[in-house]
C-alpha cells in the first residue's frame, strides 16, 4: 500500500492492515483534528478492534445513521452486552439493505447478528444466520469472519469437526492476507476446537499463538478470552497452578473492560476447577460470584452451564466437564 505523507487516513488504514493499532489510532486521531472526514470511521474501527466499544460508540454517534453505521453499532451494543440494543439495531439495518436490494450489506448484517444470537447465548440462531451471510459475503475477509462465526456456533453446538475445519478454512485466507487480528481470532477457534477433541498439546500452542498475536496489537480484551481457553488446557494438562493463576488474570482484564459475560465464564472456570478437585464449598462460592449474570442479559446457553455446574457440585460430584 502506497500512502502519501500527508494522508494520515492512508497511513492509519496502513498500520490497521498491518494490525498496528496503537500507530493506527495516532495517525487516525491526528486526522481527526486536521478534520479530515474519514477519519471518525476509522476511529470506530481503531477503538473496535482495540477492544472499546464505549470510546467507538462515541465516536459513531458523530456519524449518519446509515445501515453501515447501524451494523457497527449493533456490533458495539453487543460488545457492552447491551444484546437488546444490538438486536433492535441490527434489524433496522437489515431492514434498510433489504430495502436497498444490497446483497453484500444485507451479508454484513447477518454476520453481525449471528454474533449478538452467539455472544447472548443462542447459538442455534447463531449459526443460521451465519449461514445465510456465507454466500451473500464475497470479500475473501469478510468470508473468513463468517466462517469464524460459523466455527464458534458450531462448537458450542457440539460440532467440533466442522467447527475445526470452519476455523482452519478461515485461518488460511487470514494467513495469506497477514491480516494480524484474523490470525488471532482464528487460531484461538483452532484451540478451542483442538481443546474439546482433547488433543492438549496442540490447543495450547494455539491459544499461545493467539495470545501472543493480540499482545502486539494491543487487544488485551480478545487477548484474555484466548487466556480464558489456555487457562482449561493447561488445567487439564496437569498445570493446575498456572491454570488459575491465568483465569484470575482474565478477571482482572474483564473488569478493566467492563465485560460482566467474560467475568462469569471466569467464575464458572473457577468453580469447575474446583469442584474436580473436590473443593466443593470453594467451588460453589466462585460460582456464586456471577452467577446472575446468565439471567439478567438473558443467555440462554450460559444458564444451561449455570445450572449443569450447581448440580455438580450440590451433588458433591467431581467429575471432569
Amino acid at each position: 500500500m502506497v500512502v502519501k505523507k500527508n494522508d494520515l487516513c492512508g497511513q492509519a488504514e496502513r498500520f490497521i492492515f498491518s494490525g498496528d493499532y496503537g500507530k493506527a489510532l495516532e495517525k487516525a486521531l491526528l486526522a481527526h483534528r486536521q478534520k479530515d472526514d474519514r477519519a471518525l470511521k476509522l476511529l470506530v474501527w481503531i477503538y473496535r478492534m482495540m477492544g472499546k466499544p464505549a470510546e467507538a460508540l462515541r465516536c459513531l454517534r458523530a456519524l449518519p445513521g446509515d445501515a453501515d453505521s447501524l451494523c457497527e453499532e449493533a456490533i458495539l451494543y453487543r460488545m457492552l452486552c447491551d444484546f437488546k440494543s444490538a438486536r433492535e439495531k441490527i434489524s433496522v439495518a437489515a431492514d434498510k439493505y433489504k430495502r436497498k436490494k444490497d446483497a453484500e450489506g444485507l451479508g454484513f448484517a447477518y454476520w453481525t447478528r449471528g454474533g449478538i444470537e452467539r455472544y447472548g447465548g443462542n447459538p442455534k440462531k447463531a449459526f443460521l444466520y451465519f449461514q445465510k451471510a456465507l454466500p451473500l459475503t464475497k470479500e475473501m475477509s469478510a468470508k473468513a469472519y463468517v466462517l469464524c462465526g460459523l466455527g464458534g456456533s458450531a462448537r458450542l453446538l457440539g460440532n467440533y469437526d466442522l467447527s475445526k475445519d470452519c476455523y482452519f478454512s478461515a485461518n488460511r485466507i487470514f494467513s495469506r492476507a497477514n491480516e494480524k487480528f484474523g490470525i488471532a481470532y482464528s487460531s484461538c477457534g483452532l484451540g478451542s476446537a483442538a481443546r474439546m477433541k482433547e488433543d492438549f498439546k496442540k490447543s495450547r500452542k494455539l491459544y499461545k499463538k493467539a495470545v501472543s498475536i493480540y499482545e502486539k496489537i494491543n487487544d488485551r480484551w480478545n487477548m484474555a478470552y484466548s487466556m480464558w481457553g489456555l487457562a482449561q488446557t493447561l488445567w487439564f494438562s496437569g498445570g493446575k497452578k498456572e491454570a488459575l493463576k491465568i483465569n484470575a488474570s482474565c478477571v482482572k482484564i474483564f473488569r478493566e473492560f467492563s465485560d460482566p459475560r467474560g467475568i462469569f465464564y471466569c467464575a464458572l472456570q473457577e468453580a469447575n476447577f474446583l469442584r474436580m478437585d473436590s473443593e466443593f464449598k470453594k467451588a460453589a462460592a466462585a460460582l456464586k460470584k456471577s452467577a446472575g449474570v446468565p439471567v439478567k442479559l438473558s443467555l440462554s446457553y450460559e444458564k444451561k452451564l449455570l445450572k449443569e455446574q450447581t448440580k455438580l457440585i450440590s451433588s458433591k460430584d467431581p467429575r471432569r466437564l
